[in-house]
Parts: C-alpha cells; structure tokens; sequence
C-alpha cells in the first residue's frame, strides 16, 4: 500500500508539471489536458 501512495504522489507531481509547462492548456481528466480553439479542441494525452 505504502509503494501505490509513493506512485500515486508521483504521478500528481508529473501533471502539475506539465500543466505548468502548458499553461494555455486546462485539466480536462486524469491523464489528459485540453486546449480549446473555436469550434475546435485540442489536447495531449499523457
């Protein structure tokens, strides 16, 4: 149990980096992030 909380604090610090290296881009779920141009959406997948 002890080894899923240290993956899972990991993982939270990888999003936040990303998201403060794609600060055009908004937490959409998860694992992905979301950019939304008119009409269109893009986004990343991580």
């Amino acid at each position: 149990m002890a080894l899923f909380k240290k993956i899972n604090s990991f993982g939270k610090k990888i999003r936040s980096d990303w998201q403060n290296a794609l600060k055009n881009y908004q937490k959409y779920k998860t694992l992905q992030h979301i950019k939304r141009n008119g009409p269109f959406l893009t986004g990343i997948y991580l």
